[in-house]
């Protein structure tokens, strides 16, 4: 089971989300692995800073959920060009 999204400042449906994320990936004993950015990719387009809470507090918040694996994408140029989809597979 895969997450992905910017998660800024983890509120109660990132939570929402995360919970049912990783009962799934227990339940069908898969991995649960959470991807995020190092920052929003809007942020990043309009040259902005948007942040609720550091990259450290995030990786806090995050690994109370025990992930098999968490991997954090630097969003660059090459990143805003891929189509969704590209993205995904």
């Amino acid at each position: 089971m895969v997450v992905i999204g910017y998660f800024d400042g983890v509120h109660k449906y990132h939570q929402q989300i995360l919970n049912q994320a990783k009962n799934l990936a227990l339940k069908k004993n898969q991995p649960f692995v959470f991807i995020t950015f190092d920052q929003k990719i809007s942020a990043f387009l309009q040259k902005t800073s948007q942040d609720l809470i550091s990259p450290a507090t995030k990786q806090a918040l995050i690994a109370q959920y025990q992930p098999s694996a968490y991997l954090e994408l630097k969003v660059n140029q090459a990143l805003t060009n891929y189509h969704s989809l590209d993205f995904i597979h």
